[in-house]
């Protein structure tokens, strides 16, 4: 027979835990710091207006003695009509957490976790918004699903940007989502849904309740979404406009803030498609290009971390190693880890998690805006940011808002590589 055991004395042992929460998530945001803030903006109604230089007056000519003048011209004008837009995010906590989840009891105060998370977790979410089209769109629905009812529902073109790999990209377990016919007609969807599943190759979802064919057609759209007794919403055309809408030159989204690309093709970006191979010669070309138009040029260049390596590919074959690296040699590259230093023409070239895959975008931050009439706020206009729930519960809601939009003032100083080859590495990135 054993002696005693620790199973023998399990009610005697003590459980240690460490000093505090560790944080598991990517709370990095890189995109909103190159949108600086229009100071000029003042919401006194629901747009807020640029004025753009478009045309110039070309009735100027050679003329003999006494010869004809040019007929009187004009300059052309057009204009950016920049709607808000409103995000908002919820919390609700129970009286007892409140009391009890707090002091030498808890590793964080509990309310205080659920407050600043959410202005975390709301900036988190703004930042994947910086990289729409200002649609929603989160995916599409891949195929058919059938006849019969099914919890399962394959997606791809993550973010609106057409592409198989990792369809569910923007999509979360515990996330509430919209599903829409392909071409919405408004803001009311067939259904709502929570993702219970998320499939590891990113090519499917799963969710709480079955769906049909007429809730979830074909090429139909996926927002987030909420449903509160029965009343359904989603976020169809409601987000802030991001780069793929305002570095774009029609593309993703031809009328801008009211302003039609067709009708201005000055106002779109320079896109270079179907690049393959990315080598340095094509950003020469784009750079060139966007200096030649606009006489500007971008300072800003940022890729997915798949675009990123194969940038550093163009550098490898002049790589060498002198000296003590040749007893050390270092196959990193210096900006290739979390300091993002690799550059291009003098400017950093970023990595961002939520940019579209096999794209690359100079763009000219000069001309990027941001539009705020409240900056981010939990709503307190009644003294206080936590509110009782409902009737029956002893449970208190909070609200937190941020209503602002995004903007470009010269879209045509930015370039868009796209087509670019890379290996991807399916990652579903909180």
């Amino acid at each position: 027979m054993p002696g005693v055991t620790t199973a023998d004395v399990t009610q005697l042992l003590k459980e240690v835990y460490g000093p505090s929460v560790v944080n598991q998530l990517n709370d990095e945001i890189r995109a909103l710091k190159h949108f600086e803030r229009s100071e000029s903006a003042q919401w006194l109604g629901e747009v807020f207006v640029e004025s753009l230089a478009t045309g110039r007056n070309y009735s100027t000519k050679g003329a003999a003695e006494g010869g004809l003048l040019p007929n009187a011209g004009k300059q052309s004008y057009s204009e950016l009509r920049i709607p808000d837009r409103y995000v908002y995010g919820t919390i609700e906590v129970t009286a007892q957490l409140m009391s009890e989840v707090k002091g030498k009891g808890a590793f964080a105060n509990g309310l205080d976790r659920e407050i600043n998370g959410m202005i975390r977790d709301l900036k988190v979410e703004c930042n994947r918004m910086m990289w729409g089209d200002g649609s929603g769109t989160l995916a599409l629905v891949t195929s058919d699903i059938g006849g019969s009812p099914v919890s399962v529902i394959p997606v791809d073109t993550p973010g609106k940007v057409t592409g198989a790999i990792n369809g569910a990209r923007f999509l979360r377990v515990g996330m509430e989502i919209a599903l829409f016919d392909a071409a919405p007609g408004s803001n009311t969807p067939n259904a709502v849904r929570t993702i219970t599943a998320v499939a590891a190759d990113g090519t499917t979802i799963t969710v709480d309740a079955t769906v049909t064919n007429s809730d979830a057609p074909i090429n139909g759209v996926i927002t987030k979404g909420v449903d509160i007794a029965s009343v359904l919403e989603g976020s169809f055309n409601l987000e802030p406009m991001g780069i793929l809408g305002l570095v774009d030159d029609g593309t993703f989204v031809n009328v801008i803030h009211g302003l039609n690309r067709t009708n201005e093709p000055i106002f779109k970006s320079n896109r270079f498609s179907n690049v393959g191979s990315l080598e340095e010669i094509i950003l020469h070309r784009a750079l060139d290009t966007c200096d030649e138009i606009a006489g500007a040029e971008p300072d800003w260049y940022t890729c997915h971390h798949s675009v990123h390596r194969e940038y550093i590919k163009i550098s490898l074959p002049d790589k060498r190693y002198s000296g003590e690296s040749l007893m050390r040699p270092d196959v990193g590259i210096s900006g290739g880890g979390k300091k993002h230093e690799l550059t291009f023409s003098g400017s950093g070239l970023e990595k961002e998690r939520y940019c579209p895959y096999g794209t690359l975008y100079g763009i000219d931050s000069s001309a990027c805006k941001r539009y705020v009439n409240v900056e981010g706020k939990w709503v307190d206009e009644d003294g206080a940011i936590l509110h009782r729930g409902a009737g029956t519960t002893d449970t208190f809601k909070g609200t937190f808002r941020k209503f602002s939009n995004h903007g470009i003032l010269q879209s045509n100083s930015s370039f868009i590589l796209d087509g670019i080859n890379a290996t991807i590495d399916v990652v579903n990135a909180n």
